[in-house]
């Protein structure tokens, strides 16, 4: 559901894509600009300073610019691992090249063909909208690739599901491999809180994980009491994901329940379950905390 986006940073010669930038990007939203953050926001100022916006909203624009260069507001651009190996002179000439790379999912720009303009976006452009949420058959592959963005995004990713188990996991399997054969993953850690005590899991992590994969992220596994968490999660810093039923594969039953209901977990969730999360291993609830690599 998160969506990355290029966006030309010339546009901000029209104060209306100053509103876009605040009002349609961040966590929340489900949409993030990927560009080099410094260098971005001093292309967009240079733009601004060259533009005809009245004086009072340039001023606002450069400052609210100038804050995303020093990283004093909201996270609104991030540049995913991959994304960092082409170097940045300037928009136009980077856009095109990491394109090629990997497509982004909007392209934003008054100047380059093939790109939306904000009065395309607001033209319910299928690719920029985000919907509350999503409907997902409840297959690993069509269950993983709504999670992919996350290790797109994400250095850290936390699964909370009390149902979500560590052995014969088709879903971790999915994250596993795409960590170790994708080179867009940007995962070095996963914390697993689930309900259900596998025994010995470090030799099942061994055997069903280390043993197959070379790119192995850190893993740490924390058993929690049953019905701790009301719903299921999928938390990290910059994207996150709700579901009430889960993250698990499962066999078709030729019923509702053979669909998965995703949705964005908004930040002030997501930093509430995080510090139930914290409470709950500082108390020594869990039944068992486990390392495995």
């Amino acid at each position: 559901m998160y969506k990355e986006t290029s966006f030309d940073p010339r546009c901000f010669a029209d104060f209306e894509y100053y509103t876009l930038l605040k009002n349609s990007f961040g966590h929340d939203q489900g949409r993030y600009i990927v560009a080099p953050v410094k260098d971005w926001a001093r292309e967009a100022v240079k733009a601004v300073k060259k533009s005809n916006i009245q004086d009072i909203k340039r001023k606002s624009v450069i400052a609210f610019l100038n804050k995303l260069q020093k990283k004093q507001t909201e996270e609104l651009v991030l540049l995913p691992k991959d994304r960092k190996a082409i170097g940045y002179t300037d928009w136009p000439a980077w856009h095109p090249q990491v394109e090629q790379a990997r497509p982004f999912c909007i392209k934003i720009s008054e100047q380059i063909d093939g790109c939306s303009t904000s009065v395309q976006l607001d033209a319910a452009n299928n690719d920029w909208h985000v919907p509350p949420s999503i409907l997902v058959n409840k297959q690993a592959v069509e269950i993983f690739e709504k999670i992919k963005p996350i290790c797109r995004l994400s250095k850290e990713i936390k699964i909370i599901d009390q149902y979500f188990k560590l052995a014969n996991n088709a879903v971790l399997h999915q994250i596993f491999d795409f960590i170790d054969k994708d080179g867009s993953s940007s995962v070095e850690k996963i914390i697993l809180v689930t309900s259900m005590n596998t025994q010995n899991p470090a030799s099942v992590f061994t055997s069903e994980f280390s043993s197959k994969y070379t790119q192995i992220p850190s893993f740490r596994v924390i058993v929690a009491p049953e019905r701790f968490f009301h719903d299921r999660y999928i938390l990290s810093d910059y994207a996150s994901l709700k579901t009430g039923h889960g993250f698990s594969a499962g066999r078709v039953m030729g019923a509702q329940s053979d669909r998965l209901s995703f949705n964005i977990c908004g930040k002030a969730e997501r930093d509430e379950t995080n510090r139930w999360l914290e409470r709950l291993i500082q108390e020594q609830k869990q039944l068992a905390d486990d390392q495995l690599n």
